[in-house]
C-alpha cells in the first residue's frame, strides 16, 4: 500500500514539474527575448518584441501608444498596463508626443512620433470584432482567442465564423477580414483547408504541387490555376500548416505582390512568433526543469520524503500565488527580481527550510 502511494506521489510530482515547465516556457516565450533594463527605442522598429499599453497615461489624451518591457517596468510602474503579447516592426513610444506630460526615464530624447508604428484596438485593451476586453468581466468563462498573423488582432474562436481546427492541427491563422483583403493567400492553404460547401478540391499540398510542377515557374500562378473557379468561392479565415511559408512563391512578381500588399514579412523566417518564442526559451533555459527535477526526486529522496516534498511544494506554490496576486490586482508587471525577492524573504523566515528542501529545477 505504501509502495502504491509512493508511485502516485512520483506521478503527481511529475505533473507538478511539467506544469512548472509549461509556465516557465510561456513566460520565456513572451518575455525571454525582450530586455527588461534597456528601452528598445535605440533599436528602431524592432522585428518583434513584447509590448504594453499604458492606459493611465493615454486615457486622458485619447492617444494609443505602445511601450517596451523595460519602459513598462521603469517608467510606468504602478500604472494600469495592457499586455499586448508581441507585435512586429514597432518602435517604443514611451515619452514621445503621445505622452504630452511624460518623459521616458530610460531615453528622454525621442522623436515626436514613430510614423511606421501600427495600432489597433488592442492598444485600448479591446480585442476581436466584438471589441471586448480580455479577460471579459461580463463573462464567467473566456472563449479561446487566436491571433491573426497579419493584422495581429486577437479574435474569439466563436467570432471567426468558421470551425477551428485543434491547436495541434495548424500553425498560424489569418482572419477572414485579412484573407478577403489578400485573397490570393487562399491558394496556399493545404488540401484539408480547401473546402468549399463541404467539398474538398482534392489538390495536392502547396509544397508537393511546387515539387511536381517544378520551381522554374511562378508557384502562385500554378496554385491559382489548380484552384480554377473554385478559388473565387473560398472565404473565411485561413488556418495554415507549419511549413506553409516555405511554399510561398519567391519569384520577382510574387515578391512585388507581397510588398504591394504589405505582406513581405511572410518571407522572413524570423518574423514568426514561434521563432521569437524559441529565442526566448533558448536564451533563458539551460536544459529541462522537468528532467532535472524528476532525476532529483527519484535519486535523492525516499518515498516518504517524496510525499512530504510534494506537500511542501503545494504549500510554497500557494504562497507564491498569493504574493503574485498583489501584482495582478495593481496591474504591475512581475520581474525576475520580484520573484527572487520572494524566495529571499522565504529563506529568511522560519519556514525557509521548505524552500531549501525542494530539488533543483522545480522552482527558480
Amino acid at each position: 500500500m505504501a509502495e502504491e502511494k509512493a508511485d502516485d506521489a512520483i506521478v503527481s510530482m511529475e505533473d507538478v514539474l511539467q506544469e512548472h515547465e509549461a509556465l516557465e516556457d510561456e513566460a520565456n516565450a513572451v518575455l525571454g527575448a525582450s530586455d527588461d533594463k534597456e528601452c528598445t527605442y535605440a533599436q528602431g522598429y524592432a522585428k518583434r518584441q513584447a509590448l504594453y499599453a499604458c492606459t493611465t497615461c493615454t486615457n486622458e489624451t485619447g492617444n494609443v501608444a505602445g511601450i517596451c518591457l523595460a519602459c513598462s517596468l521603469h517608467c510606468h510602474d504602478g500604472h494600469d498596463l495592457v499586455e499586448l503579447y508581441t507585435k512586429r516592426d514597432f518602435c517604443c513610444d514611451c515619452g514621445n508626443s503621445k505622452f504630452p506630460k511624460f518623459t521616458c526615464k530610460l531615453i528622454p530624447e525621442k522623436d515626436d512620433m514613430n510614423p511606421k508604428n501600427r495600432y489597433n484596438d488592442n492598444f485600448k485593451g479591446l480585442y476581436c470584432t466584438c471589441k471586448r476586453p480580455y479577460p471579459d468581466p461580463e463573462k464567467e468563462e473566456d472563449d479561446e482567442m487566436i491571433q491573426c498573423i497579419v493584422c495581429e488582432d486577437w479574435l474569439h474562436s466563436m467570432h471567426l465564423n468558421s470551425s477551428v481546427p485543434d491547436c495541434d492541427d495548424y500553425h498560424e491563422m489569418i482572419c477572414g477580414s485579412c484573407m478577403e483583403k489578400h485573397s490570393f493567400l487562399y491558394a496556399y492553404l493545404s488540401p484539408a483547408r480547401l473546402k468549399i460547401d463541404g467539398d474538398e478540391t482534392g489538390l495536392a499540398s502547396p509544397a508537393k504541387r511546387a515539387k511536381i510542377e517544378g520551381e522554374e515557374n511562378c508557384k502562385l500562378a500554378q496554385f491559382r490555376s489548380a484552384l480554377g473557379e473554385k478559388g473565387d468561392l473560398l472565404k473565411g479565415p485561413g488556418f495554415f500548416d507549419d511549413d506553409w511559408r516555405s511554399s510561398l512563391c519567391n519569384c520577382s512578381s510574387c515578391r512585388d505582390l507581397l510588398k504591394q500588399e504589405d505582406l513581405a514579412f511572410l518571407l522572413d523566417e524570423e518574423d514568426t512568433t514561434s521563432f521569437y518564442e524559441a529565442c526566448g526559451k533558448l536564451q533563458n533555459r539551460d536544459g529541462s526543469s522537468v528532467e532535472a527535477g524528476m532525476q532529483a526526486v527519484q535519486t535523492k529522496f525516499n518515498p516518504v520524503q517524496q510525499i512530504e516534498m510534494f506537500s511542501h511544494y503545494n504549500e510554497l506554490k500557494g504562497k507564491l500565488s498569493n504574493y503574485l496576486k498583489d501584482f495582478a490586482e495593481q496591474n504591475k508587471v512581475v520581474t525576475k527580481e520580484d520573484v527572487e525577492l520572494f524566495f529571499e524573504k522565504l529563506k529568511e523566515s522560519k519556514k525557509g527550510k521548505i524552500a531549501a528542501q525542494i530539488p533543483p529545477g522545480t522552482c527558480k
